[in-house]
């Protein structure tokens, strides 16, 4: 149950990281640097934020294993690791 909780955690810091770090670099890039296909920058800037959202909540556990100090079970980081990068 403390292992859920604490996975819980991790996900959610990882997904609010993402949006605030996301979210200005994002803006800035769509109004300032629109291009000339893009006609829609308000949504794609809404879709690059929450894209980004989403895979540093896809990369806050696998970070969380690689740091934590205690012995885990197994190659549990490596595995993480691997699949992440697949």
């Amino acid at each position: 149950m403390i292992k859920a909780i604490e996975q819980l955690k991790t996900f959610s810091v990882g997904f609010v990281i993402g949006l605030v770090a996301t979210s200005p670099l994002a803006f800035a890039h769509h109004q300032f640097y629109p291009g000339e296909i893009m006609t829609n920058g308000d949504s794609q800037w809404q879709f690059d934020t929450l894209a980004g959202a989403l895979a540093a909540t896809a990369f806050a556990p696998v970070y969380r294993y690689f740091v934590k100090d205690e012995e885990d079970e197994g190659l549990v980081s490596f595995s993480l690791l691997k699949i992440y990068m697949y």
